[in-house]
């Protein structure tokens, strides 16, 4: 009776630490890992909707950005195709949609790569992820302009997508968001070039008298 209550408190304590060690050492590290793969799976996803979304509609051999000129030729003032823009990001939304949802996902991550040794890395028996469907889908699109040099300027159209997906570890759920932006549209707008030009970067107030408006001088 004695060896049995023994055996049953060993066994128990055995239980404890190996919980304990799952728990606390090596569960956080199979967690960061399971994100980082489903991260990076939403992400290639993300990627391929956009770009499948871009090259099987026609719609979409349109310009989004149109320029309007003066009688000289000189840019005056640039607007996005509106329809257009909002038929992208349904049509991403429903593509993204029905990649994660359509079916049952499942990763995978090896175990040896829990160790963080390289000779392991890829190797022993896998851990399985499965995901689940997608939580919320949002897209956006944006432009940017940054400037390209004294008379041009460089405008980027972007569509960005966040996506909120679900996985399964261990018997545990586990959240995990999905943030990427794709270039849509990139092109540069020209314009004149002006008869004087200064570039200050950078200038203390007190020098700020000694600056010289060129084109003002000129005048």
């Amino acid at each position: 009776m004695k060896k049995f209550r023994f055996f049953s408190s060993l066994a128990i304590g055995v239980f404890l630490i190996l919980f304990l060690i799952l728990e606390f050492g090596l569960f956080p590290v199979v967690e960061r890992l399971a994100i980082t793969k489903s991260r990076n799976f939403a992400t290639i996803v993300i990627n391929e909707a956009v770009r499948d979304t871009l090259v099987s509609g026609e719609e979409f051999e349109k310009e989004f950005v149109h320029l309007s000129r003066d009688a000289e030729g000189n840019v005056v003032s640039l607007f996005t195709d509106t329809y257009l823009v909002n038929l992208l990001k349904s049509r991403v939304s429903v593509e993204i949609e029905k990649r994660l949802n359509g079916e049952d996902t499942v990763l995978s991550i090896p175990i040896g790569n829990l160790t963080g040794i390289k000779l392991f890395s890829g190797k022993g028996p896998n851990l399985k992820i499965r995901l689940t469907p997608a939580r919320s889908i949002t897209t956006d699109v944006v432009s940017t302009f940054l400037e390209s040099g004294i008379n041009q300027t460089w405008h980027r159209v972007f569509i960005q997508v966040e996506v909120d997906v679900g996985l399964i570890l261990l018997s545990r759920s586990l959240d995990c968001r999905v943030s990427d932006s794709i270039v849509v549209s990139d092109s540069v707008i020209v314009g004149k070039v002006p008869d004087a030009y200064t570039d200050i970067n950078k200038i203390e107030d007190e020098l700020l008298g000694d600056v010289v408006d060129f084109s003002a001088s000129a005048n």
